[in-house]
C-alpha cells in the first residue's frame, strides 16, 4: 500500500517521537500513529495508506510493541489527499486540526474520545452524513464547512462553535446544542435546512452566525448576553423569537421584536411574522443594522420618534410603501435599498443621505430632501421612476448619487457647491440642469446622459461659465470642463482663450463630427471617448496625446496637426508620429490604410496606436524594436505582420486580431504572455 503522509509538516524528531502503522479493515487500509515524549503513552494519528472505509472509527486505544497508547488527537491534514507534507510539531492532546479535508469517500466518522475538532478538519468532505463526537468541547473554524450532505452532528458537549465551522452544510436540519456558550462568526452561514433553533445555553452570537439560513422559523435565545450585527441577516422566514422573561439583557416586545431590556434599541424584527404595519414604541431610540431586512409583509413604517437607524435596517423590504422618520438626522447606508414599492418618504430633519440609502427604490417618484445638505455615493442609484427631486438645501452630491435615474428630465440644484463624478451618470432622459452656485464640477458628472443639452450656471458664478456654444468652461474660459453629451452642435471650435481640456470633457458627445482646438497643450484620457460620429480633429498646439483619448471613436478618419508643432507630425499616410518620426502615436480608426509600412525611422509602435483600425490587413514594421500595449488591439482584418527586428511585444499588442497568421518573431527578447490574447497566434515564449 502506498503511504499517504498528508499534513506531516517539517521533519520528525526521532529523539522525541516515533511512528508506527497499524492495519485495519482486513488490511485494506492502515493508520499511521506518532508518539510524543512529553506524553509517552499517547499518540496522534498523522497519516494513512490504502483505501479508507465509508465508516471510519478512530480507536480510543492502540497497542504497539506490547505497549498500550491512548489516541488523543489527529494531526494536521492527516487524512488529506493533497501533496504530502510533514508535521513539525504534534497537535495538542485531544485535537483534530485540518486532517480529513477532501476525503470524499467518508460517510460516517466516529470519534467519541476526541475533545477538540480543529480548523478545517473535515472541510469539503462532501459525502459525510453522520458525525459522532460526544466528548468534543470545541469545534474549530471551517471544521465541517461545505459538508453538504451532513445531516446529523452530536454537539451535546460542545461549548464553543468556531467561525464558519458548518458553513453551507445545506442538509443540516437541526442542532443538538446543550452546553455551548458561544457561536462564532458565520458558523452556520447558508445552512438552509435549519428550521427551529433551540439555543438555550448560548450566551454569545457573533456576526453572520446564521447568515442566510432561509428556512429558520423560530429561534430560542433564553440566556443570550451578547449579539453582534447581521446574526440573522437573510433569515426571512423567522416568525417567532423567544428569550427568558428574566433575561437581564434582552426582551421581546409586544410586536414580537427582539429589543434590549429597556426597549430603547430594536435588535431584530421577525421577518416572517406577517406584520404589515410597524409603529415604534415611544421608548425606542435606535434600530440596529438589518433589523427589518427582508420583511416582505411590511408596507408601512412609523419611526418618527427614533433618532438613529443603522445601515440596511429596511433593506429589501419588497412591499414597503410609506415611511415616516421625522427625527432622523442621517439616513444610514443602504437603509431602504431594494425597497421596490417605496413611494412616500417623510424625513423633515435629515441632513445627510447615506451611501446607497435609496438604491433601487424603483417606485420612488419624488422626494423632498430639505433640509439635507449631503447626498452620498449611490444614494438614489437605479431609482428608475424618480422624476422630481427637491434639494434646495443640498450642498454636496457624491459620485453616482443619481446614477441610472432614467426618469429624471430636469434637475435644479441651486444650493449645490460640489457635483462629483458620475453623480448623474446614465440619466438617459435628463435634458436640462441648473446649478447656479456650483464651485466644484466633475467633468464626468453627467457621463452617459446622452440627452443632456442644456447646462445653466448663473453669470455671477465665480468658478464656471457656459459659453455661447453651450459648453461649460472655467470662469475665464481657459479650460473646457464639459460638453453636454446631447448638445446638437456637429462642429466645435474652441475659443482662442482655451489652453487646456479636462479629461472626458467631450465623452459621449454623439453629435460631434469635427473638432478644432488650436491652443490646448494636452489631450487627456477619455477626452473624446465614445464620440461615435467624430470624423475630423485639429490639434495644432498639442504636446501630449493620451492613448485613451479617442477610445470608441470608430468613425475618426483624420487628425490634423500644424506643421510647426514641436511634438508631433502627421505622416503622408495620415498616421500621427513623434516629431522625429521614431514612434507611431495614433492612426485614426477609420483610416483608409489597408497595408501599412512604417517609415524606416520608426523604432516603436505606441500604446493603442492602431487600435480598432478596421481596414488594416497587412503591416510591415521591420525596423520596429518595441510594440507597446494594445498597439494593434482588435484589428480584426489584420492577417499579416512583418516585424523582423522586434525585441519587445507588450501585453494585448495583437489582442483579438482573430485573422492574424503567425509572424516571424525570431529576434524577440521578450513577449508578454497576453501579447496575442484572443488571437490564433501562439506565443513562442509560452508555447
Amino acid at each position: 500500500m502506498k503511504s499517504k503522509k498528508n499534513g506531516m509538516k517539517g521533519s520528525v524528531d526521532k529523539k522525541t517521537k516515533k511512528r508506527f502503522e497499524i492495519c485495519y479493515g482486513e488490511d485494506t487500509y492502515s493508520l499511521t500513529f506518532e508518539t510524543d515524549k512529553k506524553s509517552p503513552r499517547t499518540v496522534s494519528v498523522v497519516g494513512w495508506s490504502g483505501k479508507l472505509p465509508k465508516v471510519l472509527d478512530i480507536p480510543a486505544e492502540v497497542m504497539h510493541s506490547g505497549a498500550v497508547y491512548s489516541v488523543v488527537s489527529i494531526g494536521d491534514e492527516a487524512f488529506n489527499d493533497h501533496a504530502p507534507v510533514v508535521l513539525s510539531e504534534p497537535p495538542q492532546p485531544g485535537d483534530i486540526d485540518g486532517v480529513l479535508g477532501n476525503c470524499d469517500n467518508l460517510v460516517e466518522v466516529n470519534m467519541n474520545s476526541v475533545k477538540t475538532i480543529g480548523c478545517e478538519a473535515f472541510s469539503h468532505c462532501r459525502n459525510i452524513r453522520i458525525v459522532n463526537m460526544s466528548s468534543a468541547e470545541t469545534i474549530g473554524c471551517w471544521a465541517f464547512s461545505r459538508c453538504k450532505k451532513l445531516t446529523s452532528v452530536d454537539m451535546a458537549s460542545v461549548k464553543t462553535i468556531g467561525s464558519h465551522s458548518f458553513m453551507e452544510c445545506r442538509s443540516l436540519t437541526s442542532l443538538n446544542i446543550r452546553s455551548a456558550i458561544k457561536i462564532e462568526e458565520g458558523a452556520f452561514y447558508g445552512c438552509e435546512g435549519l428550521t427551529h433553533l433551540s439555543l438555550d445555553s448560548i450566551e454569545c452570537l457573533d456576526r453572520d452566525a446564521f447568515f442566510y439560513c432561509t428556512g429558520i422559523v423560530s429561534v430560542d435565545l433564553f440566556l443570550i448576553k451578547e449579539m453582534d450585527y447581521f446574526v440573522f441577516e437573510g433569515c426571512k422566514s423567522i416568525k417567532t423569537i423567544r428569550v427568558a422573561s428574566d433575561n437581564p439583557y434582552f426582551t421581546i416586545g409586544d410586536d414580537g421584536g427582539l429589543y434590549n431590556k429597556d426597549l430603547t434599541e430594536l435588535i431584530l424584527y421577525p421577518a416572517g411574522n406577517g406584520t404589515e404595519s410597524y409603529t415604534a414604541p415611544s421608548t425606542l431610540r435606535m434600530i440596529e443594522p438589518y433589523a427589518f431586512s427582508r420583511c416582505d409583509s411590511l408596507t408601512a413604517v412609523n419611526i418618527d420618534l427614533v433618532r438613529e437607524v443603522d445601515m440596511y435596517a429596511f433593506k429589501d423590504c419588497k412591499n414597503l410603501m410609506t415611511v415616516g422618520m421625522n427625527s432622523l438626522v442621517s439616513v444610514a447606508s443602504g437603509l431602504f435599498s431594494g425597497c421596490e414599492k417605496l413611494t412616500d418618504v417623510r424625513m423633515s430633519s435629515v441632513m445627510t443621505i447615506g451611501n446607497g440609502a435609496f438604491e433601487h427604490c424603483t417606485s420612488l417618484k419624488n422626494i423632498d430632501m430639505c433640509p439635507a445638505e449631503n447626498i452620498e455615493a449611490f444614494a438614489f442609484r437605479g431609482c428608475t421612476n424618480l422624476k422630481e427631486v427637491r434639494m434646495d438645501s443640498v450642498r454636496n452630491i457624491a459620485p453616482h448619487a443619481f446614477d441610472e435615474c432614467v426618469g429624471l428630465t430636469e434637475v435644479t440644484m441651486n444650493s449645490v457647491k460640489n457635483v462629483e463624478m458620475f453623480a448623474f451618470g446614465g440619466c438617459e432622459n435628463l435634458v436640462a440642469v441648473t446649478m447656479n452656485s456650483v464651485k466644484d464640477l466633475d467633468n464626468c458628472a453627467f457621463s452617459e446622459s446622452a440627452k443632456l443639452t442644456t447646462v445653466n450656471i448663473a453669470s455671477s458664478n465665480r468658478s464656471f461659465t457656459v459659453g455661447e456654444d453651450g459648453v461649460v468652461y472655467s470662469k475665464r474660459m481657459l479650460t473646457v470642463v464639459l460638453c453636454p453629451p446631447g448638445l446638437k452642435n456637429r462642429s466645435y471650435t474652441a475659443p482662442d482663450t482655451v489652453t487646456s481640456v479636462r479629461h472626458d470633457a467631450f465623452r459621449g458627445c454623439g453629435h460631434l463630427t469635427d473638432v478644432t482646438i488650436n491652443s490646448a497643450k494636452a489631450i487627456k484620457r477619455g477626452t473624446f471617448e465614445d464620440c461615435k460620429n467624430l470624423t475630423d480633429v485639429t490639434l495644432n498646439s498639442v504636446e501630449s496625446i493620451d492613448p485613451d483619448a479617442f477610445g470608441g471613436c470608430a468613425k475618426l478618419e483624420k487628425i490634423n496637426i500644424a506643421s510647426d508643432n514641436r511634438s508631433f507630425t502627421v505622416g503622408e499616410d495620415g498616421v500621427v508620429y513623434s516629431k522625429d518620426m521614431s514612434k507611431a502615436i495614433l492612426c485614426p480608426p477609420r483610416s483608409t490604410i489597408v497595408s501599412y509600412t512604417a517609415p524606416a525611422t520608426v523604432r516603436s509602435v505606441g500604446v493603442y496606436s492602431f487600435r480598432n483600425c478596421k481596414n488594416l490587413r497587412s503591416v510591415n514594421i521591420d525596423h520596429v524594436e518595441i510594440i507597446e500595449s494594445g498597439a494593434f488591439y482588435k484589428c480584426e482584418k489584420l492577417t499579416e505582420v512583418s516585424m523582423r527586428s522586434v525585441k519587445v511585444i507588450e501585453g494585448h499588442a495583437f489582442y483579438r486580431c482573430k485573422n492574424l497568421t503567425t509572424p516571424n518573431m525570431d529576434s524577440a527578447e521578450y513577449i508578454n504572455v497576453l501579447a496575442f490574447d484572443k488571437s490564433p497566434v501562439r506565443n513562442p515564449f509560452y508555447d
